[in-house]
């Protein structure tokens, strides 16, 4: 469960590599200084300053990208639901199971009550974004990792059936790449 921002940015080390390996949002420079607002944010501790050296693991070009699109929007759906959870936890929601585990479904049914605009700093309006993001894709994430999806490469498009085993609205490589990009923008 994870109810600290350094809970979620542990859960989420290693989807944030590969993403950024994957679909780098900015160019491709070696070396940089790197600011971690996060503790400022909340006001729980400094601002940290440091430095960072970028090596990339394979080549990042359209049709590596597009084979591993699938397996890059699964670890996007990872940090965008670990950060539901956070945003639940400083709401005082809490999974109320046994488990102490949160459910998919309770997660998309609470999201836009848990204080989330306030957790990353920005407007109502794109919490609700974000939630609905992760509301409409939740399908497609259980196809990926539950069920059957449908992937074709060109076009990119990501697809499968629902559980009423009606089919998907398919996901295309610019929803793909956003939904990606959106979730490293989050867990940066």
């Amino acid at each position: 469960m994870i109810e600290t921002v350094e809970d979620f940015a542990e859960a989420i080390e290693y989807e944030r590599l590969a993403l950024d390996q994957l679909f780098p949002l900015l160019p491709d420079d070696a070396m940089g200084n790197t600011l971690d607002l996060r503790q400022a944010m909340r006001g729980t501790g400094p601002v940290k300053q440091g430095m960072k050296f970028v090596m990339k693991m394979g080549p990042a070009n359209p049709n590596f990208q597009g084979v591993l699109a699938p397996l890059a929007f699964s670890s996007a759906w990872k940090v965008i639901d670990l950060l539901i959870e956070l945003a639940l936890a400083e709401g005082g929601f809490h999974p109320g199971n046994h488990s102490n585990r949160w459910a998919i479904k309770s997660k998309v049914a609470l999201a836009n009550q848990a204080p989330g605009d306030q957790l990353l700093g920005v407007d109502k309006k794109v919490w609700r974004a974000i939630c609905a993001a992760y509301e409409r894709t939740v399908e497609h994430r259980h196809c990926l990792i539950h069920r059957r999806a449908s992937f074709t490469e060109k076009p990119l498009h990501l697809s499968g059936k629902g559980q009423n085993g009606d089919a998907l609205r398919p996901l295309n490589e610019k929803e793909l790449r956003a939904f990606i990009h959106l979730a490293q923008l989050l867990g940066a």
